[in-house]
């Protein structure tokens, strides 16, 4: 008789502990402090024994006489005052080398003048679209740009250069990077680098593109 009767407490007990469990986790879910949870949770240390509700941590009192809690931040205050006031002068520092940076980074240029002594070349016959030499027009108007520019005393030429000549002087559309390509690609023997600034080369006609110049557009 004792023993069902045991039995039977048993069985409520793990009945209790389940419900119990389903209980917690939904005050969890809810957000309840965790004293809540662990008065549901806590068990007796022997049968019979009461529960005993935690006890609660003492509150926070006043600081005791002759502390001061404002001496922390007192201090800290200078130097952030100091940090506010150096935040300009950090700014236009990091403003100048950035400046400076772009500075050093603008490559040289010289921007060439399209007007020479035009007497010296009014005998070179006018370039046209369909000019060509050795099958290639880019050439013709390469050639023909360097050789008036050297009988006009303008001196070497960038792409860029070649480019602006022929498209003021003549009835053809040219774009710089296309000359500059072909050359790149095509590294045509009749001109030659005279110098570089920076990554800009200037260009000249040899002594066979002075030959071309001369054949192809009747100078002399």
């Amino acid at each position: 008789m004792l023993q069902r009767a045991q039995s039977l407490v048993d069985q409520l007990r793990a009945q209790v502990r389940t419900t119990l469990g389903v209980v917690v986790d939904l005050a969890q879910a809810l957000g309840l402090p965790a004293a809540v949870t662990a008065l549901l949770t806590r068990e007796p240390s022997e049968p019979g024994a009461p529960f005993v509700v935690p006890s609660a941590p003492p509150p926070a009192g006043p600081p005791p006489r002759g502390t001061s809690t404002a001496a922390a931040p007192s201090a800290a205050a200078p130097s952030a005052s100091r940090d506010v006031a150096s935040a300009p002068s950090a700014a236009s520092g990091i403003a100048s080398g950035i400046d400076g940076v772009r500075a050093a980074s603008r490559r040289p240029s010289r921007k060439v003048a399209l007007e020479g002594d035009r007497g010296r070349s009014s005998q070179v016959r006018m370039l046209h679209a369909e000019d060509a030499i050795n099958g290639s027009t880019y050439l013709a108007r390469i050639i023909w740009s360097l050789g008036v520019a050297r009988l006009e005393g303008l001196g070497p030429l960038r792409p860029a250069d070649m480019a602006r000549i022929i498209m003021a002087r003549a009835p053809v559309s040219l774009e710089p990077p296309n000359v500059a390509r072909y050359i790149r690609r095509s590294h045509p023997p009749s001109i030659a680098v005279d110098h570089s600034e920076g990554s800009s080369h200037f260009y000249k006609l040899t002594a066979e593109g002075q030959r071309l110049f001369e054949a192809s557009f009747g100078a002399s």
